[in-house]
């Protein structure tokens, strides 16, 4: 990671704002870690547990799909048939027979 004088210095030559820089590397950061953010945001559903049952569901359902796309990650195997890249995850609204 370049340190902040670079990134002025780089800043100098392109003529671009220096938040502009730090947006975009945050951004490229953002895309490359979808997972991380996942995540992170179960972290943040997982602070309003106790007050919301949906910030409940959405804790174990963000926790669950962060998982599963690390693990895919992690594995090397974005492309494959056997893992799925991504997960949904749909609550019931009754746990009825009928409703599985």
């Amino acid at each position: 990671m370049p340190s902040f004088s670079e990134l002025q210095q780089l800043a100098s030559y392109v003529n671009i704002a220096l938040p502009i820089i730090i947006a975009i590397s945050i951004l490229l950061l953002c895309i490359f870690n979808v997972d991380k953010l996942i995540l992170l945001n179960g972290l943040i559903a997982g602070m309003f547990v106790k007050v919301s049952s949906s910030a409940r569901k959405a804790k174990v359902a963000n926790r669950i799909r962060g998982q599963a796309m690390a693990a895919v990650k992690s594995l090397g195997m974005k492309d494959s048939e056997f893992l799925p890249k991504d997960v949904k995850i749909q609550w019931v609204k009754d746990e009825t027979r009928e409703a599985f």
